[in-house]
């Protein structure tokens, strides 16, 4: 009884399993040349919605970016698919996904290939429209900057009255490991003394495994408590963050810089400086 439970058990997960891959059909796949790994994917979904179609999954470790359902009616039959992109070096690769129709059973499997009227309004007027984009720099930027499945790096950020820009990241080699380690200037936009405590800070992957905590040294520190600092009205400083050993990266896509602080100005609060996607080697260049 047991044995036969756990056979069960084995084929209701398969079951799962092979309901969560991505099915193919025959309509021909569309390879697009010369994009870079640090906006392919905002640039893809940047394509979609101004095609009037929905984001429905983002997957950074896996690779992947899956519109909504794109939904027609031929002859009343009421029918659906997906578009299925995935990025290799400077080729992104689009795919008709999911095709299925809706049956007297649910949704089944579509056979054969979409009409020549379909493909060209769903995949090639999105394959088009990313041809476009990635040719202009201003678009590609706004691509970026707008972006919901990869938040832009922004390397200014307010936390409260103190202003914090990041002036470099680069890596650095400590006992054998490289390590990141990145430089702020931080000033106090306000007309009262800010006391700042720094509580925890991780640099880790936006998904998947992979965490590293971060230490801080501030350019002026209470000697009794290196990890608290006072500002003055306008006044301004630099702070090093400098992530744990051992945590060696080509690039900073997919990644966070999470820092958690108590400020004090005169209120008492506690706030969160968030970074993403910081770019590594680093230099700060105006309106960055």
């Amino acid at each position: 009884m047991k044995r036969s439970l756990f056979l069960i058990t084995l084929v209701f997960l398969f079951f799962i399993q092979i309901t969560k891959a991505q099915v193919f059909g025959s309509d021909p796949e569309i390879t697009i040349n010369g994009l870079s790994q640090e906006n392919a994917y905002q640039i893809a979904e940047k394509a979609l919605l101004n095609k009037g179609f929905s984001v429905g999954k983002f997957d950074a470790e896996k690779g992947y970016l899956l519109s909504d359902w794109i939904t027609w009616t031929t002859v009343a039959i009421k029918n659906r698919a997906t578009l299925y992109f995935t990025f290799n070096e400077s080729q992104l690769v689009l795919k008709v996904a999911n095709r299925s129709y809706a049956s007297k059973e649910g949704w089944s499997e579509a056979v054969g290939k979409l009409s020549k009227k379909k493909y060209k309004e769903y995949v090639l007027a999105v394959a088009d429209e990313i041809n476009t984009l990635k040719n202009d720099p201003k678009k590609i930027r706004e691509a970026v900057k707008t972006s919901k499945i990869l938040p832009a790096f922004n390397a200014i950020q307010l936390l409260g009255n103190l202003k914090w820009k990041l002036l470099e990241a680069h890596q650095t080699e400590r006992t054998g490991n490289l390590r990141p380690v990145l430089t702020f200037e931080v000033t106090n936009l306000g007309n009262q003394e800010i006391d700042i405590s720094f509580f925890d800070g991780k640099f880790e992957k936006i998904s998947g495994a992979g965490t590293a905590r971060t230490s801080i040294q501030w350019e002026k520190y209470n000697p009794n408590r290196k990890t608290n600092t006072q500002f003055q009205a306008g006044e301004k400083m630099k702070v090093i963050i400098e992530v744990g050993q051992g945590y060696s990266l080509e690039t900073g896509l997919n990644h966070v810089l999470q820092m958690k602080f108590q400020i004090k100005d005169p209120s008492e609060s506690i706030q969160f400086l968030r970074i993403y996607h910081i770019p590594i080697p680093y230099t700060y260049q105006e309106g960055d």
